[in-house]
């Protein structure tokens, strides 16, 4: 349901949306679902302006996917590659490198607590 409200420009709310998927999947303890949710995220952030979120994001998705094993389709593979290049135009060179290896370098479990402390301390 997030992804759609994303795709119709609801931003605010897709966020309640994303978070109570986030809140289900660790509760779960499962990484199946959370990719998307990464996914998401970063593609939210980057559509609110919020640049060095999103390149955490897209670097947790990168670990996360590495992780599980993901092989992406060519086509998916392009278009993020396309999304990643149009964020780094977005920002100094350095700070998108910073954010997006702070992303990778973020184990799963410090994820969701950046992540939910966040919503919490934005709402």
């Amino acid at each position: 349901m997030a992804s759609l409200k994303l795709a119709q420009h609801q931003h605010a709310e897709a966020l309640p949306l994303l978070m109570r998927s986030f809140a289900h999947y660790r509760q779960a303890g499962v990484k199946h679902g959370v990719d998307e949710c990464f996914e998401l995220l970063a593609n939210l952030a980057q559509a609110q302006g919020q640049l060095e979120r999103a390149a955490w994001g897209w670097g947790v998705l990168a670990t996360l996917e590495q992780e599980m094993g993901k092989v992406l389709p060519a086509s998916v593979k392009a278009a993020r590659e396309a999304t990643l290049r149009a964020l780094q135009a977005q920002m100094p060179d350095e700070l998108f490198r910073a954010a997006l290896a702070a992303g990778r370098c973020e184990p799963l479990a410090n994820a969701y607590r950046v992540v939910l402390a966040d919503e919490a301390r934005l709402t």
